[in-house]
């Protein structure tokens, strides 16, 4: 069976991405995003990574002197262009933010816990909860609990599971 249209799940800077992607591309073909920790607003992070040209382990490559994000990074400061596209008006967009339970697991602790969490609350240890927030158009699926690197687990799945099942 066909469907005329697909729905298009993205986590951290793929939200983005798929932001930009729709506003260039305004299209019906996509009925709904799901974003996952997407730092609409930017990140604060990438901000003082930039800033300060320091040392981060999340964006700085050991094998060589510069950024190996680059220019990903700069696509995820606050105020950047990928912040700022339009609305596809076509497309349903759907948030699920981090308001990270610091006592929960996290694979990436040691880097996690020292680079964001104790700057602004709530998060999700990398993506400030009012960054994803950010948008004027948006429908709030629920905060998670989990860390940014966990933010793809099952808990996350069941949120936006109704939404994904209803395309036509």
């Amino acid at each position: 069976m066909g469907t005329n249209q697909v729905n298009v799940v993205g986590h951290s800077k793929g939200g983005l991405d798929a932001r930009v992607y729709l506003a260039q591309n305004p299209t019906n073909g996509v009925a709904n995003l799901i974003m996952i920790g997407t730092p609409n607003g930017g990140g604060p992070v990438a901000d003082y990574t930039i800033l300060t040209n320091s040392f981060n382990p999340w964006f700085y490559s050991p094998l060589s002197s510069s950024f190996f994000c680059t220019p990903a990074l700069f696509d995820l400061r606050t105020g950047a262009a990928d912040t700022q596209v339009k609305e596809n008006d076509n497309t349903n967009y759907y948030i699920i933010s981090g308001d990270w339970d610091q006592s929960l697991y996290c694979r990436n602790i040691g880097s996690e816990e020292t680079l964001f969490y104790t700057i602004e609350v709530p998060n999700d240890g990398i993506v400030p909860k009012r960054s994803v927030e950010s948008l004027a158009y948006y429908t709030e699926l629920g905060p998670s609990h989990h860390c940014h690197t966990d933010l793809l687990s099952i808990d996350e799945y069941k949120m936006p599971k109704e939404v994904l099942s209803r395309i036509s």
